[in-house]
């Protein structure tokens, strides 16, 4: 398992890109991976499942699949 916090915060594009290439290696090779991120962006495409946390708990819990940017816990949990 590997735990990465906000790992594309800061970031130029193309350094957000091989981050993203390497999580998705590792979810081809059966490695779990647990990421903390505000960027829905980077999240969606990559996630089977979003974990949203509210005061150091997990609030709700969705599968991604079918999971816009634009939806209700995205706003209500991260503010976008």
């Amino acid at each position: 398992m590997l735990l990465l916090d906000e790992p594309t915060e800061g970031l130029q594009p193309s350094m957000i890109a091989l981050i993203r290439e390497a999580v998705l290696s590792l979810r081809a090779a059966k490695v779990a991976v647990v990421l903390v991120e505000q960027r829905v962006d980077a999240v969606l495409a990559m996630a089977d499942r979003i974990a949203f946390m509210e005061h150091g708990r997990v609030a709700e819990t969705l599968p991604v699949a079918g999971l816009l940017p634009d939806a209700p816990a995205f706003r209500d949990y991260v503010g976008v």
